[in-house]
């Protein structure tokens, strides 16, 4: 029974316990790649948002639109957890572009190595730099975890948490039984696994 690059990020937030995962897909030419937003999953998004859930949501980012500290008003609306992260996977994540090479995503892509960021233990070198946005959008939606997994050459794999992990607590992602099927999947990006 085969299933489909959606159902594999699934299996790695249901199955495995991650709060979100994102496949970001390698394009363009050798010298000019950037990953895009190939797919994504969210425990929120198997029950989606009420229509007075959606709304009061959209009542509040309208009202961030006009703010000068949109992130950090964000985090203060008092939204639930789960929301921020619909909204970081579903509008935030789906519209960026990362160069190969720039960011927490593009370096993973460059490098071949993969990044494990944990809230309140950041490396110095995020300082100051692109990467920190990128970090702190997910942090003030409640990610304490991030794990950036490179798939070359078909992309970058993102995960994140709401608790803290270390690699030695998921180490049992790895095993043949877990990971493997999801891996091939996204290293072949076929339609059916």
């Amino acid at each position: 029974m085969g299933f489909v690059l959606g159902d594999a990020l699934k299996r790695l937030c249901v199955e495995i316990g991650w709060s979100y995962a994102v496949f970001w897909r390698a394009v363009g030419l050798q010298e000019q790649r950037y990953l895009i937003w190939e797919d994504g999953f969210c425990g929120r998004m198997h029950g989606g948002l009420s229509g007075f859930e959606a709304m009061d949501l959209l009542i509040k980012e309208k009202g961030l639109l006009r703010g000068s500290r949109c992130e950090e008003r964000f985090a203060e609306l008092g939204c639930p957890t789960e929301v921020r992260i619909y909204t970081l996977v579903h509008k935030r994540m789906t519209s960026q572009v990362h160069a190969v090479g720039d960011g927490v995503i593009g370096k993973a892509a460059s490098t071949g190595n993969h990044q494990w960021i944990l809230k309140g233990n950041l490396n110095p070198e995020y300082a100051a730099t692109k990467d920190l946005v990128e970090i702190n959008q997910q942090l003030l939606a409640g990610i304490q975890t991030i794990a950036v997994i490179p798939v070359l050459p078909q992309g970058v794999l993102q995960l994140g948490s709401t608790q803290m992990l270390s690699i030695s607590e998921i180490s049992h992602v790895f095993a043949p039984t877990s990971i493997l099927r999801v891996a091939n999947c996204l290293v072949s990006l076929k339609t059916e696994c």
